[in-house]
């Protein structure tokens, strides 16, 4: 759930990886309004809802939250393409 992603800035975490919003499901270009209900009425998704996010005063904190490929509530996605992100982790 991304908007608690600031409860690990103290920790020894570099990354996150989240899901949950599916970006609002609905995202109609200069009507910005409907997405920001959309986040409302999905709990703890508000702050960050898709992409990427430094966090943090020094951005040691990266979060990346995945628009999935569901629904929830209604149905239908507009304007929010679906994904699946790969990510290659060298350590």
């Amino acid at each position: 759930m991304p908007d608690t992603a600031e409860n690990y800035l103290s920790s020894n975490y570099d990354f996150a990886f989240s899901g949950h919003s599916h970006g609002g499901q609905i995202n109609i270009p200069f009507f910005p309004a409907l997405k920001e209900f959309a986040l409302s009425n999905t709990s703890l998704s508000s702050k960050y809802s898709e992409g990427m996010y430094s966090i943090g005063n020094t951005s040691n904190f990266n979060l990346y939250v995945n628009t999935g490929i569901g629904t929830t509530h209604i149905s239908a996605r507009f304007g929010v393409v679906p994904e699946i992100a790969v990510f290659q982790l060298f350590l």
